[in-house]
């Protein structure tokens, strides 16, 4: 069987991407999830008394964090309700934090249709998260930046010269990112702790 050969039509993944190999033609469609939000979106008030919503929202029509958390936790199996809480839980603390301690309720249309959840673009979701934090935050919009900070951090310090390789000297007004002092010794005494 030859390997599967990918032929793309943009460059990024909201367009189609067809997989072709020697048996059969598979279509995988990837949806920008802040393009299927808006497409799929519905009033607040519709959203907040459906069904689905109310599966996860706490008393006060809040999806915190600590109640998908514990949904998480208790869950004995993987089904449809434990990826969900799963999804809104990631989206809330990794891919799109923000200093709430819940999820915005329009999130509430990603987990709508689970088959749809793995087709998300999630890399582009968080970039353009935090991407429209940096603008919020330069334009005085918003008092802090919001979003995976610890991605925006990897992504400077990829950007700028290592000083551990080259002996860069960083003054003590300049912060040096933390991702500095991560070399091999370090990450392996912090897998040990943990």
């Amino acid at each position: 069987m030859a390997a599967a050969r990918p032929l793309s039509e943009s460059e990024d993944c909201a367009k189609l991407l067809v997989l072709v190999n020697s048996t059969n033609v598979r279509i995988l469609i990837c949806y920008h999830v802040d393009k299927y939000v808006k497409e799929t979106m519905r009033s607040e008030e519709k959203i907040v008394n459906a069904r689905v919503y109310k599966r996860y929202a706490d008393a006060r029509h809040k999806l915190k964090l600590s109640r998908l958390e514990q949904m998480i936790s208790t869950s004995k199996t993987s089904d449809d309700d434990f990826q969900c809480a799963f999804v809104l839980f990631t989206i809330g603390v990794i891919l799109a934090p923000t200093t709430q301690t819940h999820v915005h309720w329009s999130y509430i249309q990603v987990i709508r249709e689970v088959s749809v959840i793995p087709k998300l673009n999630w890399g582009q979701f968080t970039l353009t998260h935090i991407l429209d934090s940096c603008h919020n935050y330069k334009t005085c919009t918003q008092a802090t930046l919001l979003g995976n900070l610890a991605l925006l951090q990897f992504w400077y310090w990829e950007h700028i010269i290592a000083a551990s390789k080259y002996g860069v000297k960083y003054d003590k007004s300049i912060q040096p990112p933390l991702i500095v002092f991560w070399n091999e010794t370090n990450a392996i005494a912090h897998r040990m702790v943990f």
